[in-house]
């Protein structure tokens, strides 16, 4: 529908879940990624296409940064204090360009 252009965008693109529980996926468009997160998302960016964007998990970013399968990296930082929270980068973290 005209009235919801991004949501109606999300919905008709396809979308890749790193999951550790495939079968409950109905959003339309989702399919699981099978075996190493890494190999997978090798796998997507070999095939070319549109752009991956990675939505909501630190733990995953870690995986796919310490693999060196990051191209850009945009952080929407959220100043909530719910105690000491969870680190994004480790201790050996290094900035490249």
């Amino acid at each position: 529908s005209g009235s919801r252009p991004l949501a109606d965008r999300l919905n008709s693109a396809p979308k890749h879940v790193a999951t550790h529980r495939p079968d409950g996926l109905s959003w339309q468009g989702s399919r699981a990624l099978s075996g190493d997160l890494a190999e997978a998302v090798r796998a997507l960016k070999r095939q070319g296409g549109a752009d991956l964007l990675t939505f909501g998990s630190g733990d995953m970013v870690r995986q796919l940064l310490a693999a060196d399968l990051v191209d850009d990296l945009s952080l929407l930082v959220y100043p909530v204090m719910l105690g000491p929270g969870k680190r994004v980068f480790g201790d050996d973290a290094q900035a490249r360009a």
